[in-house]
């Protein structure tokens, strides 16, 4: 009998390969995942539910709004299905939750503070709810013993697929080839100035499908056939999606696992060394040939979002204690946020939100010894999660979608515990 998992092997091609020739469609990608879905490891399903339920459920209800579906129900879904790995959930993980509450009460008073434009109160929302069954999620996929990592990363590109599906369906994007990699970026670009509050741009498609590959790059046993085959067709769907930051996560994802977590080798060599030097020129060369016009333009002329960094900086320097609040950034520039973590912190909680932020995290991360090398329960590296969410925060995605480094900082106690308590239980049981 033919296993799902190479059926998705041969569908995962095919979808991507297939967008410029049109037989990718929106009804056959919302197909294959909820295909993928219902043939998934139940605790896999749930983690998927609780973190990306939200923007997956809204694309297929704005092509389908006769649909009675919804993101939030399918959250709670995925809380449901999740109910028996959360035993003792709560005492594990307080330290964890009181800070991610600590990190809420500091964006509320920059929420309260602000002008709560529908800017605002849209991040605001994005935050708690985010926030919230981020934290849950990320405990789920890093204590699961159970949980696909593979399955995880079959949903994740599919759930790019539906929404770069969703855009072109929406908004009659004008397909390019195979190798253009500048039409889907560009079109995106036409959409967001014209519909300010689309639900998915290019950003959330490519930093999507870098996150489906640092899923499966987190696994503590790799086939290199697998590695070459993710790496091919995660690497065309976010040179297809134009995400520079993913394209960065990506390539640092792939040297990171290379470099910091072989078990067969307790130091870094310097033939390891040289050859992620060679890879990532060979990859910057590549890069360079295929003619990308963003990339192009920040190889020339440095960082195009300079003017963001500048704006948020006057703002700072206009309100330095306690920023323009959340929305301010909007209020004043236009533009939703400045893309970037530090810069949208100056600008809209000010001196004291950097400060206290800063200040708890680092706090956080020594009181409660978090590695480099920390492991979870189901062998996953949570530093290479952590790795893509943080490259996300500092080129792209506003304080709703940064919200998920905290959360998945956060819980790492949580896991710990976990871990430490079943190791204790099997030395027990083995006695």
């Amino acid at each position: 009998m033919l296993k799902i998992e190479n059926v998705f092997y041969l569908l995962i091609p095919l979808l991507i390969i297939g967008i410029p020739f049109h037989y990718s469609v929106f009804p056959l990608c919302v197909a294959a995942l909820v295909i993928r879905c219902i043939t998934s490891e139940r605790t896999t399903i749930a983690a998927f539910l609780l973190l990306y339920a939200g923007p997956t459920i809204g694309c297929i209800r704005s092509i389908y709004p006769a649909l009675p579906v919804y993101g939030l129900f399918f959250q709670l879904l995925g809380l449901i299905l999740a109910w028996d790995e959360l035993h003792s959930f709560f005492s594990r993980s307080r330290k964890g939750i009181m800070a991610l509450l600590f990190v809420f009460a500091i964006f509320s008073l920059s929420y309260y503070m602000g002008c709560r434009n529908e800017v605002a109160q849209i991040k605001y929302l994005g935050i708690i709810q985010n926030g919230i069954y981020s934290f849950i999620g990320f405990y789920i996929l890093c204590t699961s013993k159970k949980l696909n990592n593979e399955q995880f990363t079959h949903m994740l590109v599919m759930t790019s697929l539906v929404m770069m599906q969703y855009l072109i369906t929406k908004y009659s994007l004008p397909v390019g080839t195979l190798f253009d990699y500048n039409w889907f970026r560009a079109s995106s670009e036409i959409i967001r100035i014209e519909h300010e509050h689309s639900i998915v741009n290019y950003q959330h498609i490519g930093m999507n499908t870098a996150f489906a590959f640092a899923i499966f790059m987190s696994q503590n046993t790799l086939n290199i056939k697998k590695i070459l085959f993710y790496m091919i067709f995660c690497g065309q769907l976010v040179l297809m999606a134009g995400a520079r930051q993913a394209i960065v996560s990506v390539v640092f994802i792939l040297i990171l696992r290379y470099l910091f977590f072989n078990k067969r080798q307790d130091r870094i060599s310097l033939k390891q060394i040289a050859f992620s030097v060679l890879l990532i020129w060979g990859i910057y060369w590549i890069i360079g040939l295929l003619e990308i016009d963003s990339f192009k333009l920040f190889l020339e002329k440095g960082n195009d979002r300079s003017d963001y960094y500048l704006a948020a900086t006057a703002i700072f320097n206009q309100y330095p204690f306690f920023g323009a609040g959340m929305g301010g950034f909007y209020q004043i520039t236009g533009e939703n946020y400045p893309h970037n973590i530090i810069y949208e912190l100056m600008a809209e909680c000010g001196l004291i939100g950097i400060v206290s932020i800063i200040t708890l995290t680092s706090i956080f991360i020594l009181k409660n010894k978090i590695k480099l090398r920390q492991m979870t329960m189901n062998n996953s590296y949570i530093f290479i999660i952590l790795l893509s969410l943080c490259i996300r925060c500092m080129i792209s995605g506003d304080f709703s979608i940064s919200i998920q480094l905290f959360s998945a900082l956060f819980m790492i106690p949580g896991a710990i515990f976990y871990q430490n308590n079943n190791l204790l239980e099997k030395h027990i049981h083995d006695l």
